[in-house]
């Protein structure tokens, strides 16, 4: 039996495209849940350095009023 190019073209769709495209479409869907984990991850740090610098900045405003208080006695 002779092989057309268009027997060759779907022989290689089917068996190598089409498990090679599964395959790839797998590790974008892998690599798009990692990437949003450690998207989610980083905001959360962030939220975590955002309120205790500003707990810290509380802190020394308080600091500095009560400097203040003390320096106008």
């Amino acid at each position: 039996m002779v092989k057309t190019l268009g027997d060759i073209t779907q022989e290689l769709s089917e068996k190598v495209l089409a498990p090679a495209r599964a395959e790839a479409d797998e590790l974008v869907q892998s690599a798009r849940k990692q990437a949003d984990a450690l998207v989610a991850e980083a905001k959360a740090e962030a939220e975590k350095i955002r309120a205790a610098a500003k707990a810290d900045a509380e802190n020394v405003r308080k600091q500095m009023q009560v400097d203040m208080d003390t320096a106008a006695r």
